[in-house]
């Protein structure tokens, strides 16, 4: 529905032709007029709340994985006609009036019209009994296609429903209210269970530099309501076109279908007006967001379980005063590097309070849901959340119960997925500092059609664009450059391929793709502005599997043929067994030649002990390479130049997937190197590590 429009003044014909003005813009008819007190209107209560049960069902469907609820819904069939008061005004208006009244325990109320046709003249406001809430008018520019409109959450437990009509135009009216839900937790009113509030580790969108980029994609992203008792997060989404479609991509567990997109409410800019220090008791309360800007009402596009994606087309068009964002999206079929320099991040409304914003900065994975082994099936992106986050604040953030739905956005601030879950809470480690999202890629093309897939709504026009930038309230469409032709690979030494193409018109730089399976999924390994690139820090005799895209700087191609190179057969390396005690960048396990193939474990190390060090003398203009693998669990690698300082390199692959990362003396002498294997999973097991030079 859209979202401002004004009370405009009438200009009504009583029946002696005498010209009466309306009601003021916004307010309500009945502060203009002398008519019967709000005690004498006709009102309905809604059913009894029993919290307890309640709160017991809410957990249930917690560990169920299904949408949060908000507010007990119920059903009614409600009309002018059976239900309300009516009043002559005397001039060629009536009014209507019915008052809603929630029961003990509410906090909220929001209402469903399953049938809602308002006539030219005629207007609908809704405002809580004492004045201190109210919506904007609602009037026939409401009137939709699908024949619903469900109103926004008002904080109130007693509301009057305001219809003010001319006479002549009353018989025309259709109005019918099918749905009273009484809200008792949630978008920032007090809670009856303390477990229902964000947790305080969070860090809000207002924290965020006044420059900061991140600030362009926060303005995508909106807490919804469905169905007036569920609530869950989501983003607008651009598209190729550029053309500004008002598509919103959610979860699919979020449960929105075609039989109930109309009763979707998005609120946007929900979020604290000043930043709260993530950990502090603040944090952990309800903030002072506001409700008012919001769009209610969609259409049904497609949706695909495996990816747990939902796509709707908002019915009405953007609102300029709520400056939106169309985020861009990133269909790539790799893994996406994240770091503490470029981090990825979802921004999201844990338990629908405020906007808050979390950081990851370790590269993401490919895997199934709830199951940090990769690949997996490779339907969804496993994100781990930052343990130092960028930025002043050091508590790690999270999400929670209604950030399903909301987006993860790639370093380059572009749409990789959705929301699905994970064990994620303020106050976790390790692992479970994570969360997985359902894979846009794989949403891309769903199940094959157009109910299912994101690609013939996000890419009507089949340009084959692999990416596309986010889109501002200026600017158009982006239309892709051609994928690069001639990709040729060749293997220049054990550890480096080199890769060259033929130019692309208009492109501006190209990204390389690579992978171990003919076919992909790919992963970038690199960019570059010329047509040729050098893939270094590979592993011998290991067959290599490449795809180049171009950009224009807006948007980019389709990926190229596929070329291969093998890289030249392995050098005898040296069997190392990894001894203790080598915990320490101080005292590790000294190495020497060329090539070690170390067998290494923690199970002979205590709970505590995270690391294990290996130190070599790398001569100068070497490139040392690490490679960590036969994993079974979650550990990570990094190298260093020196006994204090920083890694100069570091891999940090989630699950099980292999870690390498390759480091060049650039010096005039030899230099010791030492290699780090960090045990990021709690589980203490084997792994091999090769080292050479």
């Amino acid at each position: 529905m859209s979202r401002q429009l004004t009370w405009m003044v009438l200009i009504l014909l009583a029946f002696g032709g005498v010209a009466q003005a309306a009601p003021e813009a916004g307010g309500p008819t009945a502060a203009l007029y002398p008519v019967v007190d709000v005690n004498r209107v006709q009102s309905v209560v809604g059913q009894q709340l029993d919290l307890t049960r309640i709160g017991e069902e809410d957990l249930a469907r917690d560990r169920e994985g299904l949408p949060p609820r908000f507010a007990i819904p119920e059903r009614v069939s409600l009309t002018p006609a059976n239900s309300g008061t009516w009043e002559d005004l005397g001039n060629g208006l009536k009014l209507w009036r019915l008052r809603v009244i929630g029961r003990e325990g509410t906090n909220s109320l929001n209402l469903g019209f399953t049938r809602f046709k308002m006539t030219p003249n005629s207007r609908v406001l809704f405002y809580s009994t004492d004045g201190r809430e109210r919506t904007r008018a609602f009037t026939a520019a409401d009137n939709e296609a699908h024949g619903e409109m469900w109103t926004p959450v008002i904080p109130t437990r007693d509301l009057i429903v305001e219809l003010t009509v001319p006479k002549a135009e009353a018989k025309g009216l259709q109005l019918r209210l099918g749905w009273i839900n009484q809200g008792y937790r949630g978008f920032g009113t007090i809670t009856a269970d303390s477990y229902n509030k964000s947790g305080s580790c969070n860090m809000d969108v207002a924290c965020l530099d006044a420059g900061d980029s991140w600030r362009e994609e926060m303005r995508a992203v909106g807490v919804i309501s469905t169905g007036g008792s569920t609530f869950c997060s989501g983003s607008l989404i651009n598209n190729t076109a550029g053309d500004r479609k008002m598509y919103f991509m959610t979860a699919n567990h979020c449960g929105i279908t075609a039989s109930n997109a109309a009763s979707l409410v998005v609120y946007w800019n929900y979020q604290n007006s000043f930043c709260r220090t993530p950990g502090s008791t603040a944090s952990g309360q309800a903030g002072d967001g506001s409700l008012a800007q919001f769009h209610t009402g969609s259409f049904f596009r497609a949706a695909y379980s495996p990816s747990d994606f939902t796509l709707v087309e908002l019915d009405d068009p953007a609102v300029t005063a709520y400056n939106h964002y169309w985020a861009g999206w990133d269909r790539s079929t790799g893994d996406f590097a994240c770091s503490a320099a470029s981090p990825c991040a979802a921004i999201h409304h844990p338990s629908t309070d405020e906007k808050r914003i979390t950081y990851s900065t370790t590269n993401t994975a490919t895997t199934s849901y709830n199951n940090p082994t990769s690949p997996g099936d490779g339907t969804h992106v496993w994100a781990r959340w930052a343990t130092d986050p960028p930025g002043p604040f050091t508590v790690p953030g999270v999400t929670e119960g209604g950030s399903s739905g909301s987006p993860l956005y790639n370093a380059a601030g572009r749409f990789i997925g959705q929301l699905h879950g994970g064990p994620s809470a303020c106050g976790a480690t390790g692992t479970n500092l994570s969360d997985y999202y359902g894979r846009f890629s794989i949403s891309w093309t769903g199940g094959g059609t157009n109910s299912t897939r994101v690609s013939n709504w996000l890419d009507a026009g089949n340009t084959g664009a692999t990416t596309t930038n986010g889109l501002d309230t200026g600017g158009g469409g982006c239309t892709p450059p051609a994928a690069p032709t001639g990709l040729t690979a060749t293997a220049a030494s054990q550890t480096q391929v080199n890769l060259s193409w033929t130019a692309v018109s208009g492109a501006t730089s190209y990204t390389i793709w690579r992978s171990t399976t003919s076919g992909g999924p790919y992963t970038s390994v690199g960019t570059s502005a010329t047509t040729s690139f050098s893939n270094t820090g590979l592993s011998c005799n290991t067959t290599y599997y490449y795809v180049v895209t171009a950009s224009n700087g807006s948007c980019s191609s389709g990926n190229s043929a596929q070329a291969s190179a093998t890289t030249s057969v392995c050098t005898a390396c040296t069997a190392t067994t990894e001894v203790e005690a080598n915990n320490t960048r101080t005292a590790p396990q000294v190495i020497s030649g060329t090539c070690n193939q170390i067998s290494g474990t923690f199970l002979n190390d205590s709970s505590t002990q995270q690391n294990d060090y290996f130190r070599l003398s790398l001569p100068a203009g070497a490139t040392v390479t690490a490679l960590l693998n036969g994993l079974t669990v979650d550990y990570d690698l990094y190298i260093y130049n020196s006994t204090t300082g920083s890694a100069v390199a570091s891999s940090l692959n989630g699950g099980t997937t292999a870690d390498q990362a390759s480091w060049t003396n650039t010096g005039a002498s030899a230099i010791n190197v030492f290699v780090r294997v960090y045990r990021y999973s709690s589980t203490r097991t084997t792994y091999q590590l090769r080292v050479s030079y």
